[in-house]
């Protein structure tokens, strides 16, 4: 819960007195030899049998970024060196050749074997806080692609969007979900539930084991190595409002592409877009947000309304 896996935001205030506070910001950047060691241990955790992680987000968390808190990186599927070994391994046969194990490295329909199945992203928003707005279901998309296998790098330029203000009067988000019941009963409900019955994943038709683990690995081409740069004022620049629209557009075309291998992702997606017209916030980075995504979701409405293109002969008049 509110887990600082790839470290806290940069400039939250605090000391470097004390070893395990200077630790955690070594977290930021994903060459040290701290975040090598800590991703050593999920792999090592990972690879025993019957071991499932819930990472859970807070909504609105004053320390911990939402792609920290959700393991973002870990595990990203078009964004690791897969090699044949471990093509064999997920499959459980040792006499695959070489050809079929790089055609499968590359089938977007097999993306569910580089989604660890047993790893599950969920983000927890307290009632105070719920809007069924753009805003609430576009995180929702993100972490839901997340968990499915469909990967793209979204929800870490998100983040500082997302942010509590650390001095406040009361407990703040990063505490209080440690609290809430709500985050118990998904981890029991999922921890005894079949995989097929929680998650949308073609690993559950796909294979007949109990699990399927992924080798656990940490995508070092992802946001995340820029995780020392996730200051306050880097969200609201011209570099991440590029970013933004790159990569929702990114996230909106393989939910397009991907609609029949996971229809209910495309339904969110086509929901969340629906809602995008209503959502008129106040402010004003989310003012910035909502002009740096328009492109995008202007671009996945005319790729799911256009009809047929219609021929005109040379010789007509336009």
């Amino acid at each position: 819960m509110a887990g600082i896996h790839h470290g806290p935001f940069p400039d939250t205030p605090t000391d470097f007195f004390f070893s395990a506070t200077r630790q955690l910001f070594e977290l930021n950047h994903a060459h040290s030899s701290v975040t090598q060691a800590y991703f050593d241990a999920w792999r090592a955790i990972l690879a025993m049998p019957n071991v499932r992680l819930l990472c859970v987000a807070s909504w609105y968390d004053q320390v911990v970024p939402l792609h920290s808190s959700t393991l973002h990186a870990l595990n990203a599927p078009r964004h690791v060196a897969v090699t044949p070994d471990d093509v064999r391994a997920l499959l459980g046969k040792r006499d695959v050749s070489e050809a079929v194990c790089e055609r499968l490295v590359h089938d977007r329909d097999m993306s569910w074997m580089w989604q660890n199945a047993n790893v599950m992203r969920a983000v927890c928003i307290d009632s105070a806080h719920y809007q069924a707005d753009f805003f609430t279901a576009l995180i929702g998309l993100c972490v839901h692609a997340r968990n499915v296998g469909v990967f793209t790098d979204l929800l870490p330029h998100l983040s500082g969007f997302i942010r509590g203000r650390l001095f406040r009067t009361g407990a703040g988000a990063h505490t209080t979900i440690h609290s809430e019941p709500g985050v118990y009963d998904m981890f029991v409900r999922w921890s005894l539930c079949g995989r097929g019955h929680v998650l949308e994943s073609a690993a559950a038709q796909h294979s007949a084991a109990s699990f399927v683990v992924a080798p656990p690995r940490l995508a070092l081409d992802s946001a995340v190595v820029w995780g020392a740069s996730f200051q306050q004022a880097f969200f609201t620049s011209q570099m991440n409002s590029f970013m933004l629209q790159a990569r929702c557009r990114e996230l909106l075309s393989l939910c397009l592409e991907m609609r029949e291998q996971h229809p209910a992702l495309y339904e969110s997606a086509v929901e969340m877009c629906d809602l995008f017209s209503q959502w008129q916030p106040r402010l004003s980075k989310m003012k910035f947000l909502r002009q740096s995504l328009a492109p995008a979701i202007g671009h996945f409405f005319r790729q799911t309304t256009s009809k047929e293109p219609r021929v005109i002969p040379l010789a007509s008049k336009l």
